[in-house]
Formats: C-alpha cells, structure tokens, sequence
C-alpha cells in the first residue's frame, strides 16, 4: 500500500462520536391540483404521457390495484434545490445554473478547464488536484463551498486518469497471475458519496381522493392554425407540416407527499463526522433550507408551466421537530384525512413513550381557504375533549398537549390562516429559542 493510499485510509476510519444536537424535521402535505402537467415522462407519436404509478388500494377484503397520476421525487427534488441555488451565495458553477451534474465526474470536469466557462477558483484547484486529493479532503471542499451538495448529497464517480490506463492494463494482468498488486488512488479513480440531508417522497394521490374520483388524467388536443405560412409551404414544395396538432395528457388530482430533513447533517463530514463549517455558516444554511422549503410548499415546483400552469391549493401540511437519538416521521399524508393527523398523533405519543430522551412538537397547519378547514378543527377539537387515561389537558385549539409522563408532554400546535409561510416561521422561531436554552 503506498504512503498516500494508507494515510487516506486512516483519515476515512477516524469517525469521531457525534451527538445529535440538531432537530429531524418530517413534513406531510396534502394538496389540490388543477389542470397539471408538472411531470411528463414519454412522448408517443404526438402524445405526451404525464407520470402514472402502480397504487395499492385496500377495499374491504380485498386490494385492488390503480394507475394514478403523480410526480418524481426527482422533480421535487430538483425544485427544492434550485431554490437552494438561487437564494445561496456559496454555489458551484452547474448548480448555479440548475444543471445538478454534483462534480460526479471529475475527470470530465477536467476537460472543460480548458474552455471559457467561469469556475472559480476552489473549484479549479478541485478539478486540477482531485488526483492527489483523498475522498475525505474532495468531500470537505465541495461542502465548504456549496450548500446544495452539502445539503442536497452528490456521488463523485470520476474514472482512472488516462495515463493510468496502461498501469491499469497491467496490474489486472498481475493480479490474474496471484500477485495481487494494490492500485493506487490515481490508478482506481475516485469514489466519493454523501447522502442528502433530505428525503422526498413521490408525489401521489390521496386515499379519499381516490374513494371520492378526485383524482384523474385527461388528454388535451391543442390546435394551432398557420394557414398563411401551410400555404405559401405548399406553393414551395415544403413537404413537411408548418404546424401540426399535438395532444398533452394533463392530471388534476388531491395530491399528498413527505419530506424529511436532518438537520444535524449540514456541514458534517459523512466519512468521519467531523464538523467542517462555522456555526454561524449551518444557522445560514438552515434559513436558507426553510425558504427553499417554503417555496416548495407554495407549489413551486414540476415542469410544463408555459402553458399548463397549474390552479394549485396547499390544503394542510403536519410538520414534527423531534429532538433526541430516534428521527420520527409523520404518518404518510396519503392516508385518509383523519386517519393522518390521528396515526401520527398516536404514533408520536408512542415513540415518547418509550424513548425518554426523545421530545416531539407537532405543528398542524390548516389553509383557511381550503373546504377541509371545518372538517379538520372538528377533529381536532374531538381530539381535544377527548378523555382518555393519559390525562390530556384541554388548552384550546391552538395549542394541544397531551401528557407522556409526570415531567413530559406531546406538544401540538394548530395554525389557521391563509400563507404557510406562518408555519415556516413558527418552526424557525422554535429552533432558535432551542439554540437560546443551549447557550
């Protein structure tokens, strides 16, 4: 083993122990959407086809099976981070331009030195020493200095240098033999992994949308008339159509989808657990996640808006911030509206239960605007006044909070109005007085 490959290896393996000392966020949402084209996967002759999804429904004995509209994870995905792009200062070249290529490949990174495109300078000594650079040393540049493959994850797949081909050629040829010659770091390439901070779910319809038929796709034709131009084409010869009629299968559906962020992750190496940003930079990245975020929930995000854009109405969204060594989720907010908030509800509760050290606040946020909002504080109120043996106490309809034990209790706060961006700001507003009590 050379001198380079083994301190590199003895730089991967010295995880440092690393306590939780910030929340998981889990996010369900539910959503109506009207007249979309947000996802559109083939093109069949003139027909393009929007996303569809094997979807299991459970129907008294039985389950039968439905294709449904719904949207990538990918495309949420993407959305997300290019509102990360745009609102961040520290943001590599291709992200800048919403092309996430994530230095995946280094060695074609290489290759465009040489043109006229405007790295900067971390990023030129990037691609001219990854070489001499172990994964550990690529990974802390790249998370130093750009927050959507911080917080977003990238996988670094660079191949071998080519003057190493022949070395390569070789050795395989040696170790075929039995002698079993170790590559090193410039012969193998570069591997290099981080997982992303955040998880997106697919976007598909609810359980009581599908029950009630809210949930459907439909083709459109569109017809454009050129008769002046299809005429003076015709006395030419032009054989091909100036203008032809194509046909788009839009969706209109109650969508639901997850999102979970670990905000603990911002700004730690995934190798070794090493902090590798100031406090001061992960509170800014933190701001900068929970506008991006709002956004999203706002429903900025899909494709084919040009002509298609979307009637979008954010219905209601349940957010947790848990605190401890257990990272809880919130139910999956394609299940029935009650069964959502209750499931989640009860399972929060349970989690408490039986992990001491774990602290859990559910906010509900209700749209006024939506028809669901008298529905949901029945409920609610019902959960309430509901008596039980865990002596919950009633507070009102704003905050909620039935008891785990003698010294802990399940905090629930509803919020009624018309932005969420009042959720986006109740959750801030709790994290920093969480890093207030630290000090």
């Amino acid at each position: 083993m050379s001198v380079n490959s083994q301190n590199s290896t003895q730089q991967l393996y010295n995880i440092q122990v690393k306590k939780r000392e910030h929340p998981f966020i889990s996010i369900g949402a539910r959503i109506i959407a009207n007249v979309e084209a947000l996802n559109m996967v083939e093109s069949a002759g003139n027909l393009s086809r929007h996303r569809t999804v094997p979807f299991i429904v459970a129907e008294k004995d039985s389950y039968k099976l439905k294709w449904v509209p719904a949207l990538s994870g990918e495309t949420l995905a993407h959305a997300f981070q290019s509102h990360l792009a745009d609102f961040g200062d520290k943001v590599c070249y291709f992200c800048k331009r919403k092309e996430f290529l994530k230095h995946s490949a280094l060695d074609f990174y290489k290759k465009l030195l040489d043109s006229k495109l405007q790295f900067e300078e971390w990023e030129k000594n990037l691609i001219n020493e990854y070489e001499n650079k172990s994964e550990l040393e690529i990974e802390k540049e790249i998370i130093k200095n750009c927050i959507v493959e911080d917080i977003g994850g990238f996988l670094v797949a660079s191949a071998a240098p080519e003057h190493s081909t022949s070395k390569n050629k070789a050795s395989t040829e040696s170790a075929a033999k039995g002698k079993n010659e170790e590559k090193s770091d410039k012969e193998r390439g570069k591997m290099v992994r981080r997982t992303s901070i955040v998880q997106f779910s697919y976007m598909i319809p609810t359980l009581d949308g599908i029950d009630s038929g809210a949930s459907t796709t439909d083709v459109q034709m569109q017809v454009r008339m050129a008769n002046n131009a299809q005429n003076f084409a015709t006395s030419l010869g032009y054989s091909n159509p100036i203008q032809a009629p194509y046909n788009k299968e839009i969706a209109s559906s109650t969508y639901s989808f997850m999102v979970n962020l670990d905000l603990d992750g911002i700004g730690y190496s995934s190798y070794t657990n090493e902090n590798i940003i100031e406090e001061e930079e992960r509170n800014r990245r933190i701001d900068l996640i929970f506008k991006a975020l709002k956004l999203l929930l706002d429903g900025n995000f899909g494709a084919g808006k040009s002509r298609y854009n979307p009637f979008i109405l954010t219905e209601l969204v349940l957010l947790s911030v848990s605190k401890g060594p257990a990272l809880f989720t919130v139910s999956p907010p394609s299940l029935r509206m009650d069964d959502f908030i209750l499931e989640t509800v009860e399972r929060a509760k349970s989690y408490m239960k039986e992990i001491q050290a774990l602290s859990i606040h559910l906010y509900l946020w209700i749209n006024e605007a939506a028809e669901i909002k008298s529905r949901v504080e029945r409920l609610i109120e019902g959960l309430i006044n509901k008596k039980n043996t865990d002596g919950e106490t009633n507070i009102g309809l704003k905050e909620y909070s039935p008891k785990i034990d003698d010294k802990r209790e399940l905090k629930i706060t509803i919020i009624s109005s018309r932005s969420v961006g009042e959720l986006i700001q109740a959750i801030q507003n709790e994290l920093k007085s969480q890093k207030q009590e630290q000090k």
